[in-house]
């Protein structure tokens, strides 16, 4: 859904509804989102880093008689990293328009979407439209705000393509993910490389993700970290139940995920040759978490029959 600049006029004219509590284009609006990827060493070689860049808007600009808010994004590691102004947004009614630094605008969010339509993700990679397979609702400030849920796009073997929105609030993935649909995707070796962990307003909490225990996660591999055990395995894979090798003395909390990233069992606390059986799991392909007592966390794939 490219835009022309003479386009803005059409989508000025929209009919705007009521206000919602929350909207995009709020100017004290901030995104935490954590970017989890492999990042392993020879000390760790199954190490999976994540750091979690903040959002935010930075003041205005006026751009052909229009005001666009500047978003900007900042690391939270300390020392903190200065900020990069990433484009300009600007809100009319259920459309939210994006300005790229080559002043190219695109749509960002179009909250009027309904089972049916389809949305465009361009990357260097693919170009493809994800259709909106669902539609529902998730209650913030008082208010329901339209929850909208898309289909995947198989990449390869091992990756694929999904979003879903908030109305409000953006991506699952990130204030900007739509287009910047290199920070989508699921792989099936590592839970989505990226997750909007919470989203705040006037400095409050008002939405956060529950696979998150807080806003900001930074897990980095240091010099001083001890090697790692023996490779996990599970088997049998496929299979209907499976026996978890290679944990010897550290137990661990087993989280199970769909391919959609979402948790379909959690809190099952397991030790090395463990039977794990999960009663009502649907066949399929998931991802088997297991989070250490020193904050580790790593992850097999497996497949239900």
């Amino acid at each position: 859904m490219r835009l022309a600049a003479a386009s803005l006029a059409l989508i000025s004219a929209l009919n705007i509804v009521g206000q919602l509590p929350v909207q995009f284009d709020g100017p004290t609006n901030q995104w935490f989102v954590a970017d989890t990827y492999p990042q392993g060493g020879l000390d760790d070689p199954f190490f999976i880093r994540t750091t979690t860049l903040r959002y935010f808007f930075g003041g205005d600009s006026l751009m052909g008689g229009d005001s666009w808010g500047k978003v900007f994004s900042q690391g939270t590691t300390e020392p903190p990293t200065p900020p990069d102004l990433r484009g300009l947004v600007r809100q009319e009614g259920n459309v939210v328009l994006f300005m790229d630094e080559q002043n190219v605008v695109d749509t960002l969010y179009d909250f009027r979407l309904q089972v049916g339509d389809s949305m465009r993700y361009v990357s260097y990679v693919y170009d493809t439209y994800l259709p909106v397979v669902g539609v529902d609702s998730i209650f913030i400030l008082d208010a329901y705000h339209k929850v909208i849920r898309f289909g995947e796009y198989v990449l390869t073997l091992e990756d694929l393509l999904s979003d879903t929105w908030i109305e409000g609030i953006g991506s699952v993935h990130g204030p900007l993910a739509p287009r910047l649909p290199n920070t989508l995707g699921f792989n099936y070796g590592f839970p989505d490389s990226t997750r909007t962990t919470c989203f705040l307003q006037d400095e409050q909490v008002v939405w956060n993700h529950s696979g998150y225990p807080d806003c900001i996660v930074n897990i980095i591999l240091g010099v001083s970290e001890p090697v790692s055990a023996p490779a996990l395995t599970l088997h049998p894979n496929p299979g209907s139940t499976f026996q978890l090798t290679g944990l010897g003395q550290r137990p661990a909390l087993l989280s199970l995920l769909d391919v959609q990233g979402r948790a379909v069992h959690e809190g099952l606390l397991v030790t090395e040759h463990s039977m794990v059986d999960i009663p009502g799991l649907h066949a399929g392909t998931y991802l088997v978490q297991l989070q250490f007592s020193d904050g580790r966390r790593e992850v097999l794939r497996w497949t239900k029959e």
